[in-house]
């Protein structure tokens, strides 16, 4: 929708000039659109995984991405999976943001939502322990700022460097973040989005808590069995409107609002009446000046657990009331799985992706309406 009223007399608005993706279909803004489109399943087998250990062998890895292809042997010794993820998804950002160097002023900062960090260094590094093969250099790339650090120093960004860890939210609160500092005026680019990669440790505590389907995801479908966790790297090139439309920078959307809330109810489980989550959407139309009429399309969080998919319902229902029967609602975990803090980043992405080309991404695996 055009933006009218008082938002648009904002004097600093944040702009979307740059996306980079590792998926589990596909690896590449141009192929995870293009497999978005296509409805494509990144949900498969994982030979590794025992179903009577973990509750299910499902998961959705990204198979094509090939680190050894974009780091040399030191840098892939020095860095965890989840740092070789961001840091390729954040050089593709950059490249398609026209940022082939550093900002000028050097200001340009970065904020990143993450639930494990660098878990799987961590991990190894007390398998090794364990059998007295201590490597104390797997614990540099073990804290979640790590990946952090890794972009600031590649990309020679100066500003501010943050890390969020606000479980599946991360990723979102990231980018709102972000937003703020630029219309603030904190920074006129800021790097932005979420990662999260697969652990033994997420593997059994989601088979612990019930929560893993062992067929497939069916977000808001009757015969739904639960998530499937997905590992990727999302990144978003947030900067100031004015700086970008001056540098000719390419525009891919408009960040117009945000709003984030806590249903202050339950370490995993929603409110049943979806209160805080209608909330925040409320918030987020307030903060944009926009009415709910004037919504074309929504990407539910849509993890395919019973509760998730309940209270988001009577989330939107709440906000949108009749209007809701003309905005088409859908979930791209259903092709990608629940990728934890990285879920927001890379669903704003799909739905930019899928805005500028025309199309609208599927809910795959849905049959019968609950």
């Amino acid at each position: 929708p055009r933006v009218t009223g008082a938002y648009a007399r904002i004097p600093r608005r944040g702009v979307v000039t740059g996306v980079g993706v590792v998926s589990p279909i596909g690896c590449g803004a141009d192929a995870y659109a293009g497999a978005l489109e296509k409805g494509q399943c990144g949900i498969r087998r994982l030979p590794d995984k025992d179903p009577e250990l973990y509750h299910s062998d499902l998961g959705a890895p990204a198979t094509d991405f090939r680190p050894q292809e974009h780091f040399s042997p030191p840098e892939l010794r020095r860095m965890d999976r989840a740092s070789q993820m961001v840091l390729v998804a954040f050089r593709e950002a950059k490249a398609m943001a026209g940022l082939n160097r550093p900002p000028g002023d050097n200001t340009a900062s970065l904020v990143l939502g993450t639930t494990l960090g660098g878990m799987n260094s961590g991990l190894d590094f007390y398998r090794r322990h364990l059998k007295g093969m201590t490597r104390a250099r797997q614990l540099l790339d073990f804290a979640p700022y790590a990946a952090n650090d890794h972009v600031m120093a590649d990309g020679g960004l100066h500003g501010t460097s943050l890390v969020l860890s606000t479980a599946c939210a991360a990723g979102t609160h990231a980018v709102g973040v972000a937003l703020d500092m630029i219309r603030s005026g904190q920074s006129d680019l800021v790097v932005a989005g979420g990662f999260d990669t697969f652990s033994e440790l997420t593997f059994a505590g989601f088979g612990v808590l019930g929560l893993m389907s062992r067929d497939a995801v069916r977000p808001f479908d009757l015969q739904r069995s639960g998530l499937v966790l997905g590992e990727v790297a999302g990144i978003l090139i947030l900067e100031e409107r004015q700086r970008a439309l001056e540098r000719g920078a390419p525009v891919l959307g408009e960040l117009c609002g945000f709003g984030m809330t806590s249903d202050a109810h339950h370490m995993t489980a929603p409110e049943s009446d979806g209160t805080g989550a209608a909330r925040a959407m409320r918030l987020a139309l307030q903060d944009a000046g926009l009415d709910p009429v004037q919504i074309g399309y929504i990407n539910a969080h849509g993890t395919a657990t019973r509760k998730n998919d309940a209270a988001e319902t009577a989330a939107i229902r709440q906000v949108f009331g009749g209007a809701l029967a003309d905005i088409p609602v859908s979930s791209t975990k259903s092709m990608i799985g629940h990728t934890l803090g990285a879920a927001g980043a890379l669903e704003l992405i799909a739905t930019l992706l899928a805005l500028g080309r025309g199309f609208l991404p599927p809910t795959v695996n849905f049959r019968e309406t609950d």
